[in-house]
């Protein structure tokens, strides 16, 4: 029993000194003016707007019309962009007369991105009040159009920096903070459907998909880590948000980085 007792112990005091991970409560009242805000990212169920469709219909079509065809023609083509956010495929779409016209103007990769962000639905429109904080601010100040896995949406305070191509992890500014709980202190916004607009929507129905996500993180729901919630008009929703800080103290600094170690994958 002796041997087994030094045995067990001479076990425990040195995985106890191999991996020092302590894990403590601090404090369950921690301050909230000292957690950052999630990025918040607001992306309507429709993905192409008719009237930018029309729009750029009507720039691109003498480039692509050079068989006498219609306008209509042209503007369902064009339409078809949408499933470049979805992944669908249509075969017929493959030997379309306007592919090899279409593919023609593009240069790069980057300018099919710039044409699906000027398809996208306006925030400018669907953005109707915005109250950060307690007061009432101007949309386009805390809102930014930028790129998710559901096209481009209307986010807020999402700092990452991925167009970087030097840096792509580098952060545009600094995440907001939250100074007082409560839901008429956090990000408020009233939105317009804009259900006249819509020209590819993925679903049989309107409204909005809200992604909640990390500042720093690109917003794909398909990875984990994401809060998707869907809003349909005439709706009131209110989401409410618990969040956990984990802090490393000081000490761990003294601690070599093998004492880590490597995950091994089999």
């Amino acid at each position: 029993m002796t041997a087994a007792m030094v045995y067990f112990l001479h076990s425990v005091w040195y995985e106890s000194l191999g991996k020092p991970l302590v894990v403590t409560m601090d404090s369950s009242t921690y301050p909230i003016s000292k957690i950052d805000f999630p990025a918040v990212a607001i992306c309507n169920i429709n993905r192409i707007s008719t009237k930018a469709l029309i729009n750029y219909t009507k720039i691109i079509y003498p480039l692509l019309a050079k068989h006498n065809e219609s306008f209509d023609e042209v503007l369902a083509f064009l339409s078809q962009l949408g499933r470049l956010i979805d992944y669908t495929y249509n075969l017929t779409l493959r030997n379309h007369p306007f592919v090899d016209a279409f593919n023609s103007q593009l240069n790069n990769t980057r300018e099919l991105v710039k044409i699906m962000r000027m398809l996208a639905p306006s925030c400018d429109e669907m953005l109707m009040k915005c109250f950060w904080g307690g007061m009432q601010q101007k949309c386009e100040n805390i809102f930014r159009v930028r790129r998710t896995t559901h096209g481009h949406c209307c986010i807020f305070n999402y700092i990452l920096g991925y167009d970087s191509a030097d840096r792509p992890d580098r952060t545009l500014d600094t995440a907001k903070r939250q100074l007082r709980a409560g839901k008429y202190f956090g990000l408020f916004v009233l939105l317009e459907s804009m259900a006249e607009d819509y020209s590819y929507n993925l679903y049989s129905r309107k409204g909005f998909e809200i992604l909640i996500f990390d500042p720093t993180h690109f917003p794909d729901p398909n990875g984990g880590r994401v809060i998707q919630r869907t809003v349909q008009p005439d709706q009131e929703v209110y989401i409410k948000i618990l969040s956990t800080k984990q802090i490393a103290t000081k000490e761990v600094r003294k601690y070599p980085e093998s004492t880590v170690g490597t995950p091994k994958v089999n």
